[in-house]
């Protein structure tokens, strides 16, 4: 439990420490030097991943409209290929009920043209971005305020503990300092969070997701597909998402990143990454979406099998005291809606919008200031959350439930006008 110490009069104080090295941190990082504070980062030597260093399954990530428009605010996203960017206009989205396993139905076709906006999102790779984002630490000289601890020795993590003038941390070899406002971006097991006693609830959803990339024939319209399977189908939710095009690769006309959230025992049939389990699983997906594959194309399989457990994991509170928790350590949600890295790097936007502007006689650290902040992000982010786990929890809805979707689903479809205003507010949820 954290306890209240004093600080000593050798102690330097600064404004920001960002504690975390991942995305998240590194823009709430940028965000610090555009606004001219004394800030450093602390972070693990695990936390930085080198843009060129290989990767069985390329991680790509959907970035929001709104996030793109923050990232180019502090020069990310004009650093990207543009010939590494997909855009994505278009997402059909299947209920696969019990009732209807192996029958068409109706998707719900989320349109950027039909809602009057130019895209739904843009798919980067994480190294793409990961390469963006050091070069504006670099270029920015937030990179000189980095400070590395090595991961294999705990007693040179750092130490966090309060005082009456914020948070001082304290690590071997490095003079301890006091900062009036600690940011806390570790991702879900934080230890930073953990010992100022602000650690998450986790959820275990009993699901894992099976990612891979897969190869077409057939080009790519930017559409986005997704199957959310009925109880017979474990509750699965099944996605196929467009990637940006390799270069140098006329063979393959489009490719898909695949994320397959299974319960973790059907999950395990995927482990071993050999040919005749990579053959099983892409028969597997192919029968899934059949009736589509006029439009998606045959399939294969170009990379190996990975997998990670599904978890939710819910902070007690986004700020306290001096710290303000940032990202998955804040909110770590289910990735069926492709929106936990854009809630986090909204996280810090919405954060230093709010610093940037404070009343004159405010500290940055000032409560009133990071209630405000919280008020902001409760609004967005928890029905964001609530939406998500509600979908993904679909195993545990009572029959009522279950029938009431169906009931919505086929309303949405009979009636086009209500359906058409329905799918304009949940795109204009999404992008703006």
């Amino acid at each position: 439990m954290s306890t209240l110490h004093a600080k000593t009069a050798s102690d330097p104080m600064i404004d920001i420490c960002v504690m975390g090295g991942g995305a998240v941190a590194n823009v709430a990082m940028l965000l610090a030097r555009t606004q001219g504070l004394n800030a450093v980062q602390i972070l693990p030597h695990m936390g930085v991943v080198s843009a060129n260093a290989p990767t069985a399954v390329p991680r790509t990530y959907a970035i929001a409209p709104r996030v793109q428009a923050g990232l180019a605010s502090i020069g990310v996203w004009d650093l990207l290929p543009a010939s590494q960017i997909q855009m994505c206009t278009d997402m059909r989205v299947f209920w696969q009920d019990d009732a209807w396993v192996g029958t068409t139905t109706e998707p719900i076709h989320l349109s950027a043209t039909q809602s009057g906006v130019p895209q739904l999102c843009s798919f980067v790779s994480e190294a793409d971005l990961l390469a963006a984002l050091n070069t504006a630490m670099v270029v920015t000289g937030a990179a000189k305020a980095q400070c590395f601890y090595p991961t294999d020795t705990p007693e040179h993590a750092p130490k966090l503990t309060r005082t009456a003038q914020g948070i001082r941390i304290s690590q071997t070899g490095h003079a301890p300092f006091v900062t009036k406002l600690c940011l806390i971006a570790e991702g879900a097991a934080s230890p930073s969070a953990a010992q100022l006693d602000l650690a998450p609830t986790v959820y275990d959803y009993g699901h894992s997701a099976v990612v891979a990339v897969l190869h077409s024939t057939t080009p790519c319209d930017g559409t986005a597909w997704q199957w959310l399977g009925g109880k017979a189908l474990g509750s699965d939710v099944l996605a196929l998402l467009p990637l940006p095009p390799l270069p140098n690769q006329a063979a393959c006309a489009a490719r898909y990143g695949l994320v397959w959230s299974q319960a973790t025992a059907q999950a395990q049939h995927w482990r071993s990454n050999t040919a005749e389990v990579h053959s099983a699983l892409l028969t597997a997906v192919q029968a899934r979406c059949q009736a589509q594959l006029a439009h998606i194309g045959t399939l294969s399989l170009h990379s190996a099998v990975q997998q990670f457990p599904l978890t939710r994991c819910t902070a007690p509170q986004l700020i306290a005291h001096n710290t303000v928790l940032l990202g998955d350590t804040a909110h770590k949600i289910h990735p069926l809606a492709g929106q936990g890295l854009n809630l986090g790097f909204e996280d810090a936007f919405e954060l230093f919008d709010v610093l940037t502007h404070r009343e004159i006689w405010r500290s940055i650290s000032d409560d009133r200031l990071l209630q405000r902040y919280q008020r902001r992000r409760q609004a967005r982010a928890v029905p964001m959350d609530g939406v998500v786990h509600t979908i993904a929890n679909r195993a545990h809805w009572y029959p009522i439930a279950s029938d009431a979707a169906q009931h919505a689903l086929r309303l949405h479809n009979d009636f086009s006008a209500l359906g058409a205003w329905f799918k304009r507010q949940l795109v204009q949820s999404i992008v703006r």
